[in-house]
């Protein structure tokens, strides 16, 4: 999921994208919650949720290059 947002060019993460991107990862739920408004959502934040929790690791875990000059 992380990839195919970073793949995308990291958009802003709108409610469209997550939609987009629950549709493809979440194919049977998604199928299933088409009636119900609630159960999208929730997929829709689940989404979000896992963007957002891989950029935090990734800017966590960045490493910061030092340089020296002579």
């Amino acid at each position: 999921m992380y990839r195919a947002w970073t793949a995308k060019g990291r958009p802003e993460t709108t409610w469209e994208l997550c939609e987009e991107l629950a549709k493809r990862f979440y194919a049977d739920e998604f199928t299933q919650a088409k009636s119900d408004p609630k159960v999208r959502k929730k997929l829709r934040d689940r989404v979000g949720a896992a963007i957002r929790r891989h950029e935090r690791t990734r800017c966590a875990t960045k490493l910061r290059v030092i340089s020296s000059r002579d």
